[in-house]
């Protein structure tokens, strides 16, 4: 029985260290949106991600994430695969990067 707490308990600790950083899930935005997001996307040239709250980048990415709801196929499949918390460590990390 201890033997199997153990290894349930060692699970989860792994399962916690594979979770992603801000930094790590924003890598995939990187092409179009630069790496200081500063960059206007593909297509654009007004709206650059760096400037927005962290709010309202949580809302566009929860927007996006839903097909039936938004017409941008790119950023649907970027983070279609995203939990709510996975969306708010990338717009924290866009955040931070305006305060470097």
């Amino acid at each position: 029985m201890k033997k199997i707490i153990f290894g349930l308990g060692m699970s989860l600790v792994g399962v916690s260290l594979m979770a992603s950083s801000g930094e790590q899930l924003a890598q995939k935005c990187v092409a179009c949106h630069g790496s200081d997001f500063a960059k206007a996307p593909l297509g654009e040239t007004r709206h650059v991600v760096s400037k927005d709250s962290k709010a309202k980048i949580i809302k566009m990415l929860k927007y996006y994430k839903h097909p039936e709801e938004a017409d941008e196929k790119v950023m649907q499949t970027q983070i279609m695969n995203y939990s709510d918390e996975d969306i708010t460590k990338v717009a924290e990390y866009i955040v931070k990067l305006r305060k470097k």
